[in-house]
């Protein structure tokens, strides 16, 4: 595959948070999207630094569980990436800051998360942590809190 100028460009300037994880990942996408030349319209939208409207996403998470729980859990494994936090871990968290949550209901979240591609989710000690998809998810939600939260003004 040859790279465009401009291509190359973005993918020189993007800060690559997720390290070489993030990288890979990229690389993946870009190898299923693009032909033999790869064109700014083949790299992901977060590297092209617009904005993606995870409204969908939003309504069906709506439809299956509390988005204020959702959230908070989302916003607690986004502070313990990429070492990952343990539900119990999770839940505690959860109670300190007022929020009202089981094992249970972390346990179920994670599993919707996971199915999303939002989170990865594992038994045993290496716990649970938002994928770069549920890390731009949650910056999503953070900037519309108030409208789809607070509010409920989301049409579905």
């Amino acid at each position: 595959m040859i790279l465009t100028q401009e291509a190359e460009n973005l993918l020189m300037k993007y800060q690559w948070p997720g390290n070489i994880r993030e990288l890979a990942n990229a690389v993946a996408y870009i190898s299923f999207m693009a032909t033999d030349v790869v064109n700014v319209s083949d790299l992901p939208a977060y590297i092209l630094n617009t904005d993606v409207d995870f409204s969908m996403e939003f309504c069906y998470i709506s439809t299956v569980c509390d988005t204020e729980k959702a959230f908070q859990v989302m916003s607690h494994l986004s502070r313990h990436n990429p070492a990952g936090i343990g539900r119990k871990f999770l839940e505690t968290e959860c109670v300190q800051n007022g929020i009202s949550i089981t094992e249970s209901e972390i346990r179920r979240l994670l599993s919707i998360f996971t199915k999303l591609g939002w989170a990865n989710s594992h038994v045993g000690r290496s716990g649970s942590h938002l994928t770069i998809k549920g890390q731009a998810v949650l910056d999503w939600m953070k900037r519309y809190k108030d409208i789809l939260i607070k509010n409920k003004k989301i049409t579905c």
